[in-house]
């Protein structure tokens, strides 16, 4: 049985948090190479707000929260823990944030840190393609073709591997290309196939360039 929260038990646990979150946030940047041990200089420390700026860069656009989630989720500079990755995704789709819903979706989809659900990983990657994410359209599309979490639909699987390929997801080009090829979803169209295989072989994805060729191109 669970208890309401105190508002002093609360603060505590925002202080902990914050506390985290500072630490976390250096040792990051460090293993980055974004900041450098004081060896004497003079020069003050950036500010933890100038850390959090540093590290969004840093990690391709992600929020200050979901860096954290993504540092502990890959191990970065951290002992790899997913149960850690969990709660900084959360605390970041609280607010949100369109890739942490996709961590989300992809770590109950494998059951990472949590136990396996496909429908919850199914419900947070809708959540992150609603807001324009191409990473969670791509998984959308994804489940919706294997039938997992979801009644397999084509139609459905297509029409969220367009949104995200069209943004440049080169793994949605290529399964766009698969798409045409077989006729899944859509009317069957070796020309469209070849156009979205070449575009994920453009964009550097292997398979994309062996189906091309196997289709005739050159």
């Amino acid at each position: 049985m669970s208890y309401p929260i105190s508002m002093k038990q609360s603060r505590q646990r925002r202080r902990t948090i914050w506390r985290r979150f500072r630490a976390v946030a250096v040792l990051a940047a460090l293993a980055a190479g974004l900041l450098a041990p004081s060896a004497g200089s003079a020069a003050p420390a950036p500010g933890l707000e100038d850390q959090g700026q540093r590290l969004d860069v840093a990690q391709g656009g992600l929020s200050p929260l979901s860096s954290l989630g993504r540092t502990y989720y890959e191990g970065e500079g951290v002992r790899q823990d997913y149960a850690e990755a969990l709660m900084w995704f959360r605390l970041a789709a609280e607010q949100g944030d369109a890739d942490a819903e996709n961590y989300l979706g992809v770590m109950y989809q494998y059951g990472q840190g949590v136990e396996a659900s496909a429908l919850e990983a199914v419900r947070w990657y809708r959540l992150s393609a609603a807001r324009g994410n191409r990473y969670g359209q791509g998984n959308l599309g994804l489940m919706y073709a294997a039938g997992y979490g979801v009644e397999r639909d084509y139609s459905e699987a297509v029409r969220w591997f367009r949104r995200a390929a069209e943004q440049g997801y080169v793994l949605a080009q290529y399964n766009l290309g698969v798409a045409y090829e077989r006729g899944q979803g859509v009317r069957r169209d070796m020309g469209k196939a070849m156009a979205w295989y070449a575009e994920a072989c453009r964009n550097g994805f292997r398979q994309g360039c062996e189906a091309f060729r196997k289709l005739g191109g050159r």
